[in-house]
């Protein structure tokens, strides 16, 4: 039963072009058979290789999943892949290639049935399998000919074998398929949970290999989650870990070099947690909280930054759900610490729902904070682990509304809550919690006199807070400012934000904006800021540019 077994005519066919392969399947359609193999990520095969091989068609496979080489689930999700196989056990067996036994031929033909439930799924081709052979397979392996029926008795011997695949991986296949969803994850769902908005955010081999730990932990912070526990992994537990979660099968996926395993674990909490979107719920059907997906693209930025695109990985893996979160924590963290991760989550959720009670929200929260609207107050209420940030706003605004400019008048202010309520500027005030586009140009306008004031009064603002306020402006027919994200007695404007996340908020140079005059900060409002931009986007959108500065230019 573990003696290896003489490989098929089709694996011995690749094996006379120097590439190891595992036949997963072969079955009968009207036009002839159609196969399913295993082959290495590394292999070069050309179009037509299934002709080429005696079959009618035929998909292959790999252990990372590279593009065309991965199970994709149809119908409206099918943007979502994966590897056949968790990356490990997809190794293994192209290693043992030309030593598989009947028990391993079992166990592959069991797979398939148990977890994607028939081989003409794989195939992506309507036909048949040997019934008899299967029956056979089975009892030559020891089992009852009836287990190739029985997807709950085929996944007991697999997860006996470790062969089960990760429960990131069965909660993707259980999209489309009832019995995973219904029956089998209900069956081996974790025994603790965590609240939406905790995330794990995993730093890859290669990226901690060049130091961008820091970075990571910096970009981590900047969009709003608080690091709660990180930990650093072995060898061994990178290993494991890497057998435990899919990661994209930690491959190289889009990017030209692979990222290497999970090196580097940040256990995350963000207390404002967002439903995604319906355009990204599609990509990422199991995301419940859409800021996760972002801030894991601003690491991936700023992390590969200033790597050359002909060495670019993927440098970030994060978890999809809190569920996803509370299994990785449990298998790393160990039961003392979850202990207290989940203690430390529950009181900033308490904290923050405290002085959420009763108020409703104005906007998504942004990176540091969200607004809230409540019995003529707007509220400005700090994440926890910001809150200090609370008093310096609060003596800012205070002191600004001194120096005579508009400014919302400060009712009341608390560093340990987190928080600053002003008066109410109505229902017309429209707060921006994105940098989706350059502020208005009235809005920079009226924030650059707002600092003149503020100066004259011996309020000195430095970057930091300047960048903030125009990220949480609020437009009204007399333009607003409310939110200066704190302040540092620095002497004023320090160059700490870079020219990219100038132009991108006020849509020009930081000089500019400091030392220009309106008219020219206007014209680079309206014809080099787009021209920037519209240029990358093909012809059309140039020619839709070039309308409109004609049509501005002749008014």
């Amino acid at each position: 039963m573990n003696e290896p077994t003489p490989q098929t005519d089709l694996e011995e066919h690749f094996k006379t072009l120097g590439i190891p392969a595992v036949e997963l399947g072969r079955l009968q359609a009207p036009d002839g058979v159609h196969a399913a193999l295993l082959v290495p990520d590394t292999a070069r095969i050309g179009r037509g290789w299934s002709r080429r091989a005696g079959l009618a068609g035929g998909r292959l496979f790999t252990p990372g999943g590279g593009t065309g080489r991965s199970f994709t689930l149809a119908g409206a999700h099918s943007e979502i892949s994966m590897a056949l196989f968790p990356v490990d056990l997809g190794e293994h067996l192209l290693q043992r290639a030309d030593q598989l036994s009947t028990q391993d031929r079992f166990r592959i033909a069991a797979y398939i049935r148990a977890y994607f439930g028939s081989l003409a799924r794989i195939v992506d081709c309507k036909g048949e399998e040997a019934r008899e052979a299967r029956t056979d397979l089975a009892q030559a392996a020891g089992h009852e000919g009836s287990i190739i029926d029985d997807r709950a008795a085929l996944d007991a011997a697999l997860a006996a074998a470790n062969w089960r695949p990760t429960h990131d991986m069965l909660k993707r296949l259980g999209i489309a398929d009832a019995w995973l969803r219904d029956e089998l994850l209900n069956l081996i769902a974790p025994h603790r949970t965590l609240p939406r908005g905790v995330a794990v955010f995993f730093l890859r081999e290669r990226a901690a290999s060049l130091g961008l730990g820091d970075a990571a932990r910096a970009a981590i912070q900047s969009g709003g989650f608080e690091i709660l526990a990180e930990t650093a992994l072995s060898p061994d537990g990178a290993k494991d870990l890497r057998k435990s979660t899919r990661g994209g099968n930690w491959g190289q996926g889009p990017f030209p070099v692979s990222g290497g395993p999970p090196t580097h674990l940040f256990f995350a909490l963000d207390v404002f947690p967002q439903a995604p979107d319906a355009q990204t719920r599609a990509r990422h059907p199991l995301l419940d909280n859409g800021r996760t997906l972002a801030v894991k693209e601003r690491i991936r930025t700023a992390l590969l930054d200033k790597i050359p695109p002909s060495q670019r990985f993927n440098p970030v893996h994060s978890t999809d759900s809190s569920d996803e979160a509370a299994i990785i924590a449990g298998e790393i963290l160990g039961d003392p610490a979850l202990d207290q991760l989940e203690k430390t989550v529950a009181d900033r959720l308490a904290q923050v729902a405290q002085y959420m009670d009763g108020w409703d929200a104005v906007a998504p929260a942004g990176d540091s904070f969200a607004y809230l609207r409540g019995g003529g107050v707007l509220r400005k209420l700090y994440r926890p682990h910001l809150a200090d940030r609370a008093a310096a706003a609060c003596a800012l605004h205070r002191g600004m509304g001194s120096s005579g400019t508009i400014w919302g008048q400060v009712l009341e202010g608390s560093r340990a809550a987190g928080y600053v309520d002003f008066t109410d500027p109505g229902t017309g005030f429209h707060l921006r919690a994105d940098c989706n586009a350059p502020s208005a140009l009235a809005a920079i306008e009226h924030l650059r006199r707002a600092v003149q004031d503020a100066e004259t009064a011996e309020w000195q603002i430095d970057e930091r807070t300047l960048f903030d306020s125009l990220l949480y402006w609020a437009e009204s027919p007399a333009p607003v400012i409310i939110g200066a994200e704190g302040e540092r007695r620095t002497g004023g404007l320090t160059g700490g934000m870079s020219d990219a996340q100038w132009r991108a908020v006020t849509g020009m140079p930081r000089r500019l904006f400091l030392k220009g005059t309106p008219a020219h900060r206007w014209f680079w409002r309206q014809a080099v800021h787009p021209g920037r931009t519209w240029a990358a986007r093909g012809s059309r959108a140039a020619r839709r540019e070039l309308s409109r500065l004609l049509r501005l230019l002749l008014r």
